[in-house]
């Protein structure tokens, strides 16, 4: 079987996005010393090399935070975006220049001496990858089990705690598994921070999805989106079949690796219809118990990095309640 491989995204603005407010989730916790404990229900592999096949062949790291090395007014960037960026220089000081951390490296670096990491991952080659991005770091611990399990894992004996749910959306139904899983762990954890990341590819169920969550938690819930303003639909063509005989036709900088291969129907005989796949442009994360300060900080961070981030004239972002911020904890 096929598993999904972050690796072909790993850097991409949807990464940035989520990344960027990882960062004020885990500074929430971070405000008391009371220890925490961090569960990633799918952790991938821990880090990325850009460099690699994988990166290399979609390239879409250069939209996300290549964009971000490239620019030169990082010194006026607000809190989150400075925080996210310092430890994303921190990872590759540690030897690794070409590298992009994932969410277990972020939560790891933030995370202090008592506090805890609960990662998995039920791929198994992919968990020992995990592994050996943790160096060893008594801290974190690897489950390899399916993370719509991990409410079992639950409460954590700190009592305090975020739970992240970032599954590979390879299953038609994984926003109604993610609420699933939102609402059998609000049960046995109900203070905990659950913040579970989406691609929009369906507004309908998305929505739903949200209302669903606020609905059945009775939980403040605040949703953030971003959209990078790229077109939306699957682009068709036409084209002689002669040239394909010749030679692949491929778009404008399709090289680069911003959009999949080309996929060729049969329009009419002697000419082929090309269809090709535009890239994810819009994302959410859906938080449940949202640290107070949260919702102000990413606003900040969100409008610095929209025009940053662009790839059309409509970017934009939302953040929209379900119910009321918490009060800080």
């Amino acid at each position: 079987m096929v598993h999904y491989r972050h690796s072909y995204h790993a850097g991409n603005f949807a990464d940035v996005f989520k990344h960027v407010l990882l960062v004020g989730l885990l500074a929430g916790l971070n405000r008391k010393d009371k220890p925490w404990c961090f569960l990633d229900t799918h952790a991938g592999a821990g880090d990325y090399d850009l460099g690699g096949e994988g990166a290399a062949r979609t390239g879409e790291w250069r939209e996300g935070i290549g964009r971000l090395e490239d620019a030169g007014d990082m010194a006026g960037a607000p809190e989150l975006v400075a925080e996210y960026l310092r430890l994303v220089r921190a990872a590759r000081g540690q030897g690794a220049p070409e590298h992009y951390p994932g969410s277990p490296q972020f939560a790891r670096a933030l995370a202090r001496a008592g506090d805890r990491l609960v990662l998995c991952e039920k791929v198994p080659e992919v968990a020992a990858e995990l592994k050996r991005s943790l160096r060893g770091d008594p801290r974190a611990e690897v489950h390899v089990r399916d993370g719509y399990e991990a409410h079992a894992l639950l409460p954590p004996a700190e009592k305090r705690g975020l739970v992240l749910i970032d599954p590979p959306f390879e299953r038609t139904d994984e926003l109604d598994a993610i609420a699933d899983l939102i609402g059998k762990s609000v049960q046995r954890f109900a203070g905990g921070i659950y913040a579970a990341w989406y691609p929009i590819k369906n507004r309908h169920l998305v929505s739903r999805c949200v209302r669903r969550v606020s609905r059945e938690t009775g939980k403040p819930v605040l949703n953030l989106e971003f959209d990078n303003g790229e077109a939306a639909a699957d682009e068709i063509r036409f084209a002689s079949t002669e040239r394909h005989k010749a030679e692949p036709s491929h778009r404008p900088g399709a090289d680069r690796g911003r959009r999949g291969a080309p996929r060729r129907e049969d329009a009419s005989p002697g000419i082929v219809r090309v269809i090709e796949k535009v890239p994810m442009h819009a994302c959410g994360l859906l938080v449940v118990n949202a640290p107070f300060g949260f919702e102000a900080a990413s606003s900040l961070a969100l409008q610095w990095l929209k025009p940053r981030l662009a790839q059309g004239s409509q970017a934009s972002f939302t953040i929209e309640h379900g119910v009321a911020e918490t009060p800080e904890r």
